[in-house]
């Protein structure tokens, strides 16, 4: 049955029937799944109906408590499926690759699958809904699509998972609590090519052995736990092409996987640049690991650590950031010369402010830098550290201040800016390299937060335009007019568009037709957010300048707005 012609498989169309091997209704033209097309049917391997055309499924496929080992209908034309496609039935494993998701399809949640293979879609969020009942999944495949985060407790539905493939997607985010001790099965984890900024913890996870996370090429900083929870059972962790700003976290993390991790280098402090990271193993109980020292023979003490818990917020005015921040509780980390074990060197204790009844501790080293009866520990480091704060972005200029406080506020910012904030300590002529990325979005001057890729509350929805030229007799092409006093007109077709009795003769039967010597047919996704009000939910599309196929199509062919601006304005959708 492979190459199927049938357009339509209606229902019924295969039933009572028991099939040892493989079922194979690939590489066709397969559209249209009916309600009830396999009744009692039994796969014992493989149904394939890869390769067609299918964009439609109506209703569950399956009836009659039908079995398929391994259903394949990757390489297909689906931008949903309806929440019962898969009752009555059951499947192990399912491969849905290569179709049209926007969406993670809810569908899935009615199946003990073992396996789900969705890569190659343009799903753009997951949640921890997603995986509601997935008890026994132990294979998720989500690379080549468009998720832009990870929500902390996302995969707390699937305790069985062994390996997790989120590669080449757009996550810039993971938050922690995504990975967590209830993971107790995942041994393999690939997250390359990503947007990841920084990393949380990998809590728990005792059956972890290789974690992909190179190419991410935004990668600066991580927490200084991020692997202590996963260190004894990791046997690779791969970090080629990623670059760090290496403070103390970024050290003392490393320092833990220091026999697994290959790839990665400093980008900063500038006195570290370059410096790679390799699994080697120590020369020296006094020094770092080799991999930490392969470019020049570095110490504990350019790894300084930055401003500790840093935040961003802004006010109810919005025109202003406040960023707040802690002192780190050591200055940095260094190895211990009898157990080779790091410790950390405290802050206060580095600076000579470690007060003994009111006096410094160390006043003949330290005397001219904080004085010798600081009230308390605060003072004499509010007088002995400074921070550099700084907030950027792409569309607005960079604010920034250099403080002895733990606080600072930059009034006024640019309205609708996303900044990216961080820390900077200063010691003694030596800085530290920048805290972890602290995100803050200002509203825009409407009092609305610009629209962000990660945001989940959205419906993205196929769209098909129909575009054509300006000379086309349906459309208005290139008329300069003013009117005035305009008055409606009813539309001769009544509230809705109907099928046209005579489609080869009536010029609008061809507005919603592909017909390639009239029109050129694009395909596109529009976004719809949430305008919810009163808890009711309302989707909707507003935008003032709606220029879809601009560059596309017919292109303008000198049509031009109000503005002189030159734009494609002859389609349908």
């Amino acid at each position: 049955m492979v190459g199927m012609t049938a357009r339509t498989l209606v229902s019924c169309t295969f039933s009572n029937m028991v099939v040892r091997q493989h079922m194979n209704m690939n590489d066709g033209k397969i559209e249209v799944l009916q309600k009830g097309v396999f009744s009692d049917v039994r796969v014992s391997h493989t149904l394939r109906l890869d390769n067609n055309a299918i964009r439609l499924v109506e209703g569950p496929i399956f009836e009659n408590s039908s079995y398929v080992y391994h259903l394949r209908l990757g390489y297909n034309e689906l931008t949903t499926l309806p929440d019962d496609a898969f009752e009555d039935v059951t499947i192990r494993l399912i491969e849905l690759r290569n179709n049209k998701f926007h969406n993670y399809p809810t569908a899935l949640n009615k199946q003990q699958f073992s396996s789900i293979d969705l890569r190659s879609n343009s799903i753009s969020s997951v949640i921890k809904s997603s995986f509601e009942g997935q008890t026994s999944l132990r294979h998720l495949i989500l690379n080549d699509n468009k998720l832009s985060e990870l929500k902390a407790g996302v995969f707390d539905h699937v305790p069985s998972l062994e390996t997790l493939y989120l590669q080449n997607n757009e996550i810039d985010r993971i938050e922690a609590g995504v990975f967590t001790a209830s993971l107790t099965r995942l041994r393999h984890i690939t997250l390359v090519n990503n947007q990841l900024r920084h990393l949380p913890p990998f809590e728990g996870l005792p059956a972890l052995q290789t974690l992909y996370l190179n190419d991410n090429l935004q990668l600066r900083t991580m927490d200084q736990n991020t692997f202590d929870q996963v260190a004894d059972s990791v046997t690779e962790i791969r970090m080629q092409r990623n670059t760090f700003y290496c403070n103390c976290e970024v050290m003392r993390a490393l320092y833990q996987i220091r026999k697994v991790v290959s790839g990665g280098q400093c980008i900063e402090p500038p006195a570290a640049s370059g410096t790679l990271f390799d699994k080697t193993t120590p020369t020296s109980p006094t020094l770092l690991p080799d991999y930490f020292v392969t470019r020049i023979n570095q110490t504990a003490k350019l790894f300084l650590c930055s401003g500790a818990n840093v935040q961003g917020t802004t006010s109810a005015s919005d025109c202003d950031i406040t960023m707040t921040w802690e002192h780190p509780q050591y200055l940095y980390y260094d190895l211990n010369d009898t157990t080779s074990d790091l410790f950390g060197v405290d802050l206060a204790e580095s600076v000579g402010c470690n007060s003994v009844n009111g006096t410094t501790s160390n006043s003949t080293t330290n005397v001219t830098k904080c004085g010798t009866s600081w009230t308390t520990e605060e003072d004499c480091l509010h007088n002995t550290i400074l921070y550099n704060v700084s907030c950027t972005s792409a569309s607005a200029p960079t604010v920034y201040n250099v403080t002895n406080s733990k606080t600072v506020q930059f009034i006024p910012v640019e309205p609708g800016t996303l900044y990216e904030c961080n820390v900077v300590l200063h010691y003694n002529g030596t800085s530290s390299t920048f805290s972890e990325t602290v995100l803050v979005q200002i509203q825009d001057a409407q009092g609305k937060i610009p629209a962000t890729k990660s945001e989940t509350n959205l419906w993205i929805l196929p769209i098909q335009y129909y575009d054509f030229s300006a000379y086309h007799p349906d459309f208005d092409g290139l008329h300069t007019i003013n009117p005035t006093n305009p008055s409606y007109v009813a539309s001769p077709f009544g509230a809705w568009l109907t099928a046209s009795a005579n489609p080869a003769t009536d010029a609008i039967a061809s507005w919603f037709r592909s017909i390639p010597a009239t029109n050129q047919l694009l395909s596109n996704t529009i976004t719809l957010q949430n305008n919810a009000t009163g808890g009711n939910n309302k989707y909707s599309f507003i935008d003032d300048t709606f220029y879809p196929l601009d560059g596309l199509g017919f292109r303008s062919e000198s049509q031009r707005d109000c503005n002189g601006v030159l734009h494609n304005f002859g389609f349908v959708s």
